[in-house]
């Protein structure tokens, strides 16, 4: 039987701009992750994807909602669960250097979260762990003194790493991890996620716009839309029969060799611009691009729910 990890239940994060307006980054997301697996996080930029990992790992306060780690409801957690829930779960963010302080050393950058959760005694002690986690993400312990500005874009990613695992999480929100990177790093730095997941049995959140990339590395995979989540299933029958208008013309972009590939025959094409999370209409948040759209896609909002056995649809088409 699955081990349910993470319960993400009716999840809101809204943000207020003016008087008036309020985007609806996540409205009403729900999904579940097993202990030990991988679930991707796709859709355009701007869908609320990485308003999604933050809000989940509490980086930002859910309007709405609940948050469920290993059985405990983050939003009535005591300060002593919340400080456990802050070292067991972390984020690898897209782009590192960004939250590096430059006057720090790489060592005093990985061992920040270390004395902060008090995980070693000794200075000694503290230092032999950021060597092995250099050695870990394919650094060296030379590195430890130097600064950030001295390194390449892959290496920072795997310095970022290495600060994610120094408190020893058990899971980690991977926020766009790869895509400021050559795609000649990218091989390596999904390949030793990968490694890292198995050596340390870590549950991943992956938040991606590249499609073959989150194919290759989750088990399950949501696709999201203007705050939404409209297509949440296992990663082979989301990718083999997607069921979503939506998600059906994201994975006929994918370049293909395989002639037989369901999606690869023709590619579809959708107008305009994603939708608006600004005062959202009433109806499908598709609709006006959605080139199977009917009436009763304007005037009410599909729920997502269970349209085969482990695949969830918001749909009209689907539902009807």
């Amino acid at each position: 039987m699955a081990d349910t990890f993470l319960e993400v239940c009716n999840l809101k994060k809204y943000f207020k701009l003016g008087r008036k307006e309020i985007l609806h980054a996540v409205d009403d997301v729900s999904f579940s992750v097993n202990r030990g697996e991988t679930v991707g996080i796709v859709g355009e930029s701007g869908c609320g994807k990485t308003t999604l990992g933050r809000t989940v790992l509490g980086l930002y306060r859910p309007n709405g909602g609940k948050i469920i780690f290993d059985g405990i409801e983050i939003g009535s957690a005591s300060k002593r669960e919340l400080h456990a829930f802050k070292k067991r779960a972390q984020i690898i963010l897209q782009d590192p250097f960004a939250s590096f302080n430059p006057r720090m050393t790489i060592s005093q950058i990985i061992s920040e979260g270390m004395e902060a959760h008090n995980l070693y005694k000794t200075k000694k002690e503290r230092e032999d762990s950021v060597y092995s986690l250099l050695e870990t993400v394919g650094l060296v312990p030379e590195h430890a003194n130097r600064f950030p500005h001295e390194f390449s874009g892959g290496q920072r990613q795997r310095i970022g790493i290495a600060r994610a695992l120094a408190v020893q999480p058990d899971f980690i929100v991977c926020d766009e991890p790869i895509s400021s990177l050559d795609v000649s790093i990218q091989a390596q730095i999904i390949n030793l996620l990968i490694r890292l997941q198995k050596e340390f049995k870590m549950t991943y959140l992956f938040i991606a716009h590249d499609l073959s990339i989150v194919k290759y590395i989750s088990d399950k995979v949501g696709v999201m839309y203007s705050g939404k989540l409209v297509e949440f299933a296992k990663s082979a029958d989301l990718y083999k029969t997607p069921l979503h208008p939506y998600s059906q013309a994201l994975i006929s972009a994918i370049p293909s060799t395989d002639i037989d590939a369901p999606m690869s025959a023709r590619r579809i094409h959708i107008k305009g611009e994603i939708s608006s999370a600004i005062n959202p209409p009433q109806g499908c948040r598709f609709y006006k691009r959605c080139p199977k759209a009917f009436e009763k896609c304007k005037l009410i909002q599909p729920e997502l729910i269970e349209t085969e056995e482990g695949h969830f649809t918001a749909c009209h088409l689907i539902q009807d």
